[in-house]
């Protein structure tokens, strides 16, 4: 008998020795580059979000602007009629009154003039516009206060224009719109104490509409003279309907003060930019002058905030020739 004890069969030992220097540097290269591609596609995605919602933001912005802009500018000359005359009727306001002024500089040298037709305008900027319009104002066109006045374009009573002679006693809104601060702006008409003297200058303060816009350029439509028939049959001379011409403020003024009846059309641009930086840097925008050149040229924007030029028409059609 073989007392021998027998041990159990066992594979060959095998010892582990971990991870060699090669295998644990490809390994840190490979992490770094998912850790890298997912870092990058995160910023890009957080910058997309931020350019996004500038855009938006900046659509917002024009959309607002322009829409206050484009109401002020289609009123221009707006009036009840009181009786009829040669012309179709006679209007309140509008017949033989200036309704509509501009300047080619960033504000009017004395805003707060009694009458747009005092408004002067002897700087210039070729980058900027300001335009002044005039309209009878009632409780369809303007809210009213407590006191059943209308107001101006930012929100004061307006003082009344005593009845004259056959001429029915009415109010007028005057509406001075300007770019101040990157703001568009407006000085209205409307007096914190009523009633005012007739022909004191304004004394409201202008209130900021809209903020982010840098620029507004503006061009008027004029139309020429066309000869009608009067209600009594005798030939009289009237605006037409049609622009035959867009003009800067300066030529208007140069033709004479009455060519301000002839504009039948108001092109208005302006240019906004986002309320922060968002840009990797500063870059070059087309702004409202390369809409007008032969060879539009780019304008260096002067921070890494976006900016766009939104434009849009304004068709006048009330006559303020008559």
């Amino acid at each position: 008998m073989n007392n021998q004890q027998q041990l159990p069969r066992t594979g060959p030992v095998r010892t582990s020795l971990g991870f060699t220097l090669v295998e644990l540097m490809i390994s840190m290269v490979i992490g770094m580059v998912v850790i890298g591609a997912v870092y990058s596609a995160y910023t890009t995605s957080g910058s997309g979000q931020n350019s996004n919602a500038a855009l938006s933001q900046m659509s917002e912005d024009a959309t607002l602007a322009l829409n206050l802009i484009r109401k002020q500018v289609a009123l221009a000359g707006y009036s009840q009629p009181y009786q009829l005359s040669n012309k179709g009727f006679d209007r309140r306001y509008g017949n033989n009154q200036q309704a509509l002024a501009g300047c080619d500089a960033t504000n009017f040298d004395n805003p707060t003039a009694a009458t747009i037709a005092g408004l002067n305008c002897n700087g210039a900027d070729a980058n900027n516009s300001a335009i002044a319009v005039a309209y009878e104002a009632d409780n369809q066109n303007t809210l009213m206060t407590a006191a059943n006045r209308p107001r101006d374009c930012v929100g004061s009573g307006i003082a009344q224009t005593p009845q004259n002679g056959l001429i029915p006693a009415h109010w007028v809104a005057e509406s001075r719109l300007y770019i101040n601060g990157n703001s568009l702006m407006c000085q209205g008409n409307g007096q914190a104490t009523l009633p005012v003297a007739g022909g004191a200058a304004l004394t409201g303060t202008p209130e900021p509409l809209v903020n982010n816009i840098v620029n507004m350029r503006i061009r008027y439509g004029v139309s020429n003279n066309e000869q009608k028939t009067g209600i009594d049959g005798t030939l009289i001379t009237l605006p037409g309907r049609t622009p035959a011409r867009f003009l800067t403020a300066a030529a208007i003024r140069t033709a004479g003060a009455t060519t301000w009846n002839n504009v039948t059309a108001v092109r208005v641009c302006i240019v906004v930019r986002s309320e922060r930086e968002v840009l990797d840097q500063n870059t070059p925008y087309y702004g409202c002058e390369a809409q007008e050149a032969a060879a539009p040229a780019l304008t260096q924007a002067p921070d890494r905030r976006m900016y766009r030029a939104f434009s849009t028409t304004v068709m006048v059609k009330n006559r303020l020739g008559g």
